[in-house]
């Protein structure tokens, strides 16, 4: 019955009014990339057999373009990583963005994450996010110009490093090598 009611509020959260919520993607380099997604649990969910949010398709990034994946659900938590076109989403080794639309006290909650790099050993990971903010600014922001730095998800149970913010749409950078934030 649990999972019912669960499954009922997530399917009325996509017809809710916090459609707009969106990630927006900034490529700065000539590389064009795929968004691969990962959705979260739904808060309240059976561990056991959880009920995840809605999947999400891969987004494309142009070379020194934009793209964003709009109309996120209401309460949406999810994962997200950049790739090289053609390469494999089921590799998780790389810098990662987390967030949940509407989440706790109402807010969007968003962190950098380098969590299975450290945890693999896998060094300095350069190609991909550098930045995750708010897209109305610079700030709040997560990431740096160039890895490794000190405003990161760096192991489980990191919240000193996760940032909140009540506007709708957040931004991420994405650059080989160090790039700026705007």
């Amino acid at each position: 019955m649990q999972s019912l009611f669960i499954l009922i509020a997530v399917l009325l959260s996509l017809l809710s009014s916090a459609f707009g919520n969106k990630v927006i993607f900034i490529n700065k380099d000539s590389v064009p990339r795929t968004i691969c997604w990962y959705p979260g649990a739904v808060p309240g969910s059976d561990p056991a057999h959880p009920i995840y949010f809605p999947k999400i398709p891969g987004s494309y990034v142009p070379a020194f373009g934009h793209g964003e994946t709009p109309d996120i659900v209401h309460g949406g938590s999810y994962m997200f990583k950049s790739i090289y076109l053609g390469g494999d989403c089921s590799k998780m080794n790389n810098v990662e963005g987390e967030f949940t639309f509407n989440g706790h006290e109402g807010k969007t909650w968003f962190n950098l994450s380098v969590v299975k790099s450290y945890e693999r050993g896998l060094g300095d990971q350069h190609s991909q996010i550098h930045f995750f903010r708010v897209a109305a600014g610079l700030y709040p922001q997560a990431g740096c110009s160039s890895f490794p730095c000190d405003n990161l998800y760096k192991f489980h149970n990191d919240d000193t490093h996760t940032l909140n913010t009540e506007q709708p749409e957040l931004t991420a950078i994405i650059c080989n090598g160090s790039c700026n934030a705007d």
